[in-house]
């Protein structure tokens, strides 16, 4: 049994405690508190843990990193919380036995260096990270920001393109569930989010009303898409695939027994399907609203209505989704002209 900060010597079960004195390379000198003798038990030793009146060190990682997330939590969806909390558990486990004034860059770097093979997961743990320190900083638990001396090089550009072809091939692998999903994703031009917690009642007057998770808290934007038949008809397919349905204001996109899909969820169904469709692993749920967006190009629509349709407060924003799809077609040229007497 390994139990942090709990050692055993001479027979006996020690708890390591932080005191306020500092050794010469900044580490907080240990005392150790006796515990139990280790051939009176684990059951002992755990009694003899609880009744140990030890005060949370605020600067420990495992306790800064609680204390962040509390403040943190008011700025943040609760979708965004969520997978805040699921990173920082990852963090406190490699960060067990550190003060946050003992991480050091190497530290960091070693930590993020774990996801070597996945490029995007390791900037976002940095991320995470460096947001967690530089509010240590204004809260005087570190001098310094250990995550500010680290550069990552940037992951490699997708090559991946979704594009009808990849549409179709998707959607006749999907269950029913996800063929409504992609139909939506696809005929709203909504954010893989906003469908996925589509509710009931967003769904009046002949319109299926959006207000961005993503844009909730920043410009607010919202926008309203008119019900075609082939937005019923995938509403329809949705509803027809639960066999109960929970909630009077219940989710569009739900299991049999009408929960609410969550991110996994939707996730491993959408990467089966793919598999099976034999498409590239960099096709993701985000590469169908760009598409969309450029098919609206394509039929006409101007930039205004395509600025509209994403709910983006900048068209500069809008164009850079469209930017994927474009087709990038070089000016045509001719031979230069012969100078005289040439032959």
């Amino acid at each position: 049994m390994k139990i942090p900060r709990v050692h055993q010597s001479h027979g006996r079960w020690y708890r390591s405690v932080d005191t306020e004195e500092r050794l010469p390379n900044g580490k907080r000198r240990q005392k150790w508190v006796p515990l139990t003798r280790v051939d009176e038990g684990e059951q002992a030793l755990m009694r003899a843990l609880a009744d140990l009146s030890v005060e949370p060190d605020p600067g420990q990682m495992p306790v800064a990193i609680d204390d962040y997330m509390k403040a943190k939590a008011r700025e943040l969806t609760p979708g965004v919380a969520t997978e805040y909390r699921r990173m920082f558990a990852v963090v406190k486990l490699a960060f067990l036995d550190f003060t946050v004034d003992q991480v050091r860059p190497g530290d960091v770097l070693d930590f993020v260096q774990q996801f070597s093979d996945r490029p995007t997961a390791r900037r976002a743990y940095k991320a995470r990270l460096s947001g967690f320190f530089a509010w240590c900083v204004l809260t005087d638990r570190c001098p310094t920001n250990p995550c500010a001396e680290i550069r990552l090089a940037a992951p490699p550009a997708r090559t991946a393109r979704f594009d009808a072809a990849a549409f179709w091939a998707l959607r006749a692998k999907l269950p029913a569930q996800g063929k409504a999903f992609l139909d939506l994703l696809y005929l709203t031009r909504q954010r893989p989010t906003d469908i996925r917690l589509l509710r009931d009642s967003q769904i009046k007057d002949g319109l299926m009303h959006f207000r961005p998770s993503k844009t909730a808290r920043s410009s607010g934007a919202a926008v309203s898409v008119p019900m075609t038949p082939q937005i019923e008809a995938a509403v329809k397919l949705a509803r027809s695939a639960q066999k109960v349905r929970t909630l009077r204001d219940g989710y569009v996109i739900a299991s049999r027994a009408g929960h609410p899909y969550t991110k996994e969820g939707l996730y491993k169904m959408w990467a089966t399907a793919r598999i099976a469709a034999k498409l590239p692993e960099g096709i993701t749920t985000r590469d169908v609203r760009p598409f969309a967006l450029s098919e609206l190009e394509k039929a006409g629509a101007t930039p205004r209505e395509l600025q509209v349709a994403a709910a983006h407060t900048e068209f500069a924003t809008t164009e850079g989704y469209l930017e994927r799809h474009r087709e990038r077609v070089s000016v045509t040229s001719t031979l230069p002209p012969k100078p005289a007497g040439t032959a």
